[in-house]
């Protein structure tokens, strides 16, 4: 059985958002955020989506800090549990 925060869900970004994303940044501010996204709870999975509803990336939600989103997937492929195992495998290496 997955684990709920690891069910991505869908949060919709503004276009200043939108502009960070595309320039790789990894990080969404607080202040760059709408006050919808109080509604998920801290560590859970985003997919974040465009006035278009195109999926621009992936990204884990805290509720407290100043880096309110941590994109950790840029595209509109959710991080699956090969991904994740990728990437420890890459940071080990």
């Amino acid at each position: 059985m997955k684990c709920k925060k690891w069910v991505p869900l869908r949060y919709q970004v503004n276009k200043q958002v939108v502009s960070i994303l595309k320039s790789g940044h990894p990080w969404i501010f607080r202040s760059h955020v709408s006050s919808a996204i109080e509604v998920f709870p801290s560590g859970q999975l985003l997919k974040l989506v465009d006035n278009e509803n195109e999926v621009r990336g992936f990204g884990i939600y805290d509720s407290e800090g100043l880096i309110a989103i941590r994109v950790i997937k840029w595209g509109k492929t959710p991080p699956d549990t090969h991904w994740f195992s990728q990437k420890i495998s890459e940071a080990l290496d």
